[in-house]
């Protein structure tokens, strides 16, 4: 016996053709339970190992007999004669790398001889990796109605492409995981001229294969790399063709056409004031490092990133085209205004306007300010968020959302889609067809075995014609169970688009206080009692945004 799990039935047919073939109901048994969290269990069993008693075939219902008076006795001895002889069954795994005989036994000879078998295999094609034990034991035991490996190619040794070392983080920023101190966790990576940036490492060959039939299987030739390809501005290729060397000194980074490049860095060394720098405008087509504070209405621009040691503070103006790391927080008194397409990241935020293009992240707190991430706002160390708006389209995770003093805190996560397309007709309909066949595969067992034991000439007809009947009728449920697997697979398309905008979220881990306004989507809520640790969702069946575990919030 063996066992399945699944999240779906069309899942769990899918499953079981791939790992037991198309007649998988020729020869299995099965069983389908749900566990308490919804998934789907199968238990698959040899027809040849079940053990049915007459009281479990009185409880299903069998097909209906077939009217001897409508078939001729010529017709009966032909449809019986079809039947005598055993069947042998030879398929081959889709990768051709295993080749499985099948007996179904006939009403009168069970098994076939091994002559038969090997002539069998020799008919489907089959060659190389014949296991002529296996086939010995098939016809000693007479092991019927199960599939029973007769052959094993041989897999090729997989090729090794080449591979590339890089000695740099790719955007040019190092993360330290180690340090507890938001300051010291984030540090543009410099290099020096002449130093190895990137190293290939070589391809390597497999050894060919050979499958069932007899073919010779090929390693996949493994990809080299033109590291040529890799060199952009500042870098160059080393004489024997394995590393990319940095031309200059400055910071080394990936641009978007996958290239590797040094950019010059403007360093701008302690605090970025009118009197160290008698411009108010900074437009650098690198990286802007600024090793100090900066303050007051300064407007930075970058084709790259902006890299602040200090506080960020005043009516400042920053645009970057990466992202933006100040690593001692900001003030923008509520006029500073901060845009990244990538991500800002920052000790913490106070009345300060931010756009990012994917993520904005904190160490400490966000207060007062007005934030738009199109993918998350994350809040860690103290994790606060106090007052301001806060939108992203997929996550807010923070520790505690609002104060005791019940100022509003407003926050929106997700956008509008279209509801979830109904297909419970569908699987229902699958559930029962795969009912049906467990039923008929424990009558054919019993009935079977009925006709081995009975030497009745007109019990055998009447049982003959009923397994007939059963693998009739198993035939015609397994070609209607695959016509709903296609419908199935064909709405998950459309189900699929619909559960991307299902997931968005708000967490706060600790606390949410009063005041707080929670919009996920269309729906939106006012917190009017202080929570503990509370999770903010959309509910699929409602519609409704719910707060785990807590309460469900009715709108």
């Amino acid at each position: 016996m063996s066992e399945i799990i699944a999240n779906s039935l069309e899942e769990l047919y899918s499953k079981i053709e791939k790992d037991y073939g198309p007649n998988w109901w020729l020869t299995y048994h099965i069983d389908i339970n749900e566990k308490p969290d919804g998934k789907i269990v199968a238990k698959l069993t040899p027809i040849s190992e079940l053990k049915v008693s007459d009281k479990t075939i009185s409880q299903i219902k069998l097909p209906e007999e077939i009217d001897a008076k409508k078939i001729s006795q010529e017709n009966f001895e032909k449809l019986l004669e079809e039947h005598s002889e055993p069947k042998i069954d030879v398929s081959i795994s889709e990768d051709k790398m295993e080749a499985f005989l099948t007996i179904i036994p006939g009403l009168v000879k069970e098994v076939p001889t091994y002559e038969e078998l090997i002539k069998a295999l020799k008919d489907a094609g089959i060659k190389a990796g014949i296991d002529k034990n296996a086939i010995e034991k098939i016809v000693k035991e007479k092991i019927t109605l199960k599939p029973v490996i007769v052959a094993r190619g041989v897999a090729p040794t997989p090729s090794k492409d080449a591979t590339l070392e890089f000695l740099f983080p790719k955007d040019g920023i190092s993360i330290s995981n180690d340090s507890e101190s938001f300051e010291r966790k984030f540090n543009i990576f410099t290099c020096k001229k002449d130093d190895i940036l990137v190293k290939k490492n070589p391809p390597l060959y497999g050894k060919p294969g050979y499958n069932v039939l007899g073919e010779t299987i090929p390693a996949t030739a493994p990809e080299d790399i033109n590291l040529n390809l890799y060199t952009g501005k500042n870098t160059r290729l080393s004489e024997d063709g394995t590393k990319i060397l940095s031309d200059v000194n400055g910071q080394p980074y990936i641009s978007s056409d996958g290239k590797v490049n040094v950019r010059e860095i403007l360093v701008i060394e302690g605090n970025l004031t009118y009197e160290t720098y008698q411009t108010k405008i900074i437009d650098f087509p690198g990286t802007i490092w600024i090793k100090g504070n900066v303050e007051g209405d300064f407007k930075l621009v970058s084709k790259k990133d902006i890299y602040i040691d200090g506080i960020l503070s005043g009516g400042f103006n920053l645009q970057a085209n990466e992202s933006v790391i100040v690593k001692k927080g900001i003030f923008g008194r509520g006029i500073g205004k901060l845009e990244a397409e990538k991500n800002v990241i920052a000790k913490f935020i106070n009345e300060t306007i931010i756009l990012a293009g994917n993520e904005v992240k904190t160490g400490e707190y966000i207060m007062n300010s007005t934030i738009v991430a199109k993918n998350n706002v994350i809040v860690s160390g103290k994790g606060l968020i106090i007052g301001g708006e806060i939108s992203a389209g997929y996550s807010i995770i923070t520790k505690t959302l609002g104060n005791f003093s019940g100022i509003k805190t407003s926050l929106r996560v997700g956008i509008n889609f279209e509801y979830q397309k109904r297909y419970t007709e569908l699987n229902f309909k699958l559930s029962m067809n795969f009912k049906k066949l467990s039923e008929l595969s424990l009558a054919y067992k019993r009935i079977l075995d009925l006709l081995r034991s009975t030497e009745n000439k007109k019990e055998k007809e009447k049982l003959s014609l009923t397994i007939i009947k059963i693998n009739h009728a198993k035939n015609k449920i397994i070609n209607d169970m695959r016509k709903i697997k296609t419908a199935i697979t064909a709405l998950k398309i459309e189900r699929y688009r619909e559960k991307i905008t299902q997931n968005a979220y708000v967490l706060a881990s600790e606390e949410c206080f009063p005041g707080v306004v929670i919009q996920i989507y269309d729906e939106t809520i006012k917190i009017q009692d202080k929570l503990g640790p509370t999770l903010f969702t959309l509910s699929k069946k409602s519609g409704k945004i719910v707060s785990r575990p807590y309460k469900s919030w009715k709108g």
